[in-house]
């Protein structure tokens, strides 16, 4: 059994919880909003279910992923103290920098495999969705503030590198220093 997005669904923790202690052999694989921190929801879950996090690419994910290189994953004593044995990992053509460009402009997320010409209006979309129907489910958030956060990130986007003062924010944007 297969369910998307749980945290829509009103009481979904306990409503799991039954379903794993009535059906032994029943697999359930459950998805929620990276927003919105499901292994804190009523039902106890921690002891039936492996929750796992899911992160965007790592530039060594990407490149395997695009089948350009397939680089070992190190650890920092590893690269700080076998700096020659490391090199020997990489052939003498591969070049790091030749595709980091891509990836800084699409390779964090792997739905650009999809439709790079779509990627930067899925971005939008992802954004939209977290904000207006995602952050609806953070306890105190207040919705209507939705398009004031919109505006938020437009403007911390436009500011790179970005110091955050929140007075300005605030006056900008219109939500209080305090939600902000």
């Amino acid at each position: 059994m297969v369910l998307d997005e749980v945290h829509k669904y009103p009481q979904w923790a306990r409503e799991i919880k039954v379903l794993y202690d009535r059906y032994n052999d029943l697999k359930i694989v459950f998805t929620g909003s990276s927003i919105i921190d499901i292994s804190r929801q009523e039902g106890d879950l921690s002891r039936r279910a492996l929750m796992y996090e899911l992160f965007g690419l790592s530039y060594r994910e990407y490149l395997l992923m695009n089948e350009i290189s397939d680089i070992p994953v190190l650890t920092l004593e590893q690269i700080t103290q076998n700096k020659n044995d490391i090199r020997n990992l990489f052939s003498g053509q591969f070049r790091p920098m030749a595709n980091f460009e891509n990836y800084l402009r699409f390779g964090f997320y792997p739905f650009y495999n999809e439709d790079t010409g779509g990627y930067y209006q899925r971005l939008r979309q992802l954004t939209r969705m977290i904000v207006e129907f995602d952050m609806a489910e953070i306890k105190g958030f207040d919705i209507r503030n939705a398009k004031k956060m919109l505006q938020l990130l437009y403007i911390i986007a436009e500011q790179v590198p970005f110091k955050p003062n929140l007075m300005k924010l605030a006056e900008k944007t219109g939500i209080h220093r305090n939600s902000l």
